[in-house]
């Protein structure tokens, strides 16, 4: 039980460092807006953060209707992944 503990430990505060970093260096000036999708439309982000050192990626969906209200969201880590590009496909194709 320990073991899966640590791991457990040690995976989420690698990641919370790696995003505290990234965080750190944001310009809120340079972010792109989110933009209300079409009537009868909805949009659907994904976002993708990849961890060289550790060989793993998280992935997040938001699905949002054109009032902008959420219908539809979700979070993954991934271990299997030693390319972005196919975490960020996976994740494309989970929010479909």
């Amino acid at each position: 039980i320990w073991a899966f503990w640590f791991s457990r430990n040690k995976l989420i505060y690698e990641i919370m460092d790696d995003l505290t970093s990234i965080l750190k260096h944001l310009d809120p000036s340079a972010m792109v807006r989110w933009a209300l999708p079409s009537p009868y439309w909805v949009k659907v982000n994904v976002g993708v953060g990849y961890s060289i050192s550790n060989q793993k990626a998280v992935s997040d969906i938001i699905i949002q209707v054109e009032m902008g209200q959420i219908i539809g969201s979700s979070f993954r880590i991934h271990n299997l992944f030693n390319l972005m590009f196919m975490a960020e496909a996976v994740a494309v194709l989970r929010g479909l």
